[in-house]
């Protein structure tokens, strides 16, 4: 475990960090004491504050990225566009409302599923990135099977 200490060189350390690496610090890294395992000892509303601070002061935010350990043999990630209603825009009287909504194209991220914006029906698509063997195991689920169609 990384010892905990708020030394001044410690604590510029962290503010020169990337995203990432403070992600992966000790919250008494950010904090400056405290044991890092305790949930009391948490100020998640200073995270987020700190965390809103940061990107409203970068000029280019499209650098920004936040993101822990992943692990694809392990972990499942997951993005959601669910509640982003498209399906209900009107493009005007020439194109309409969509009738499909996709993601651009761009590089599969194995162990990773899209959640795509829910139709006026109430259905959710989802884009699924996973290995032959991983679809092959859902592909006998009988529950797996009652509420998902592999469309290709």
């Amino acid at each position: 475990m990384q010892g905990c200490s708020s030394s001044p060189r410690v604590i510029a350390s962290v503010a020169s960090a990337t995203f990432s690496r403070a992600a992966g610090l000790p919250p008494c890294k950010l904090r400056g004491g405290g044991p890092p395992w305790h949930p009391a000892s948490w100020d998640t509303r200073h995270y987020i504050r700190s965390f809103a601070t940061r990107i409203t002061t970068q000029q280019d935010r499209s650098r920004i990225s936040y993101g822990g350990d992943f692990d694809p043999q392990t972990d499942i990630g997951s993005s959601s566009w669910a509640d982003v209603q498209l399906y209900r825009v009107a493009f005007g009287p020439l194109l309409g409302k969509p009738a499909l909504v996709r993601r651009p194209d761009f590089a599969p991220l194995k162990s990773d599923i899209y959640f795509m914006p829910r139709t006026e029906e109430g259905d959710v698509d989802a884009l699924l990135c996973m290995t032959e063997e991983d679809f092959a195991g859902l592909d006998v689920d009988p529950e797996w099977r009652r509420y998902a169609d592999c469309i290709g």
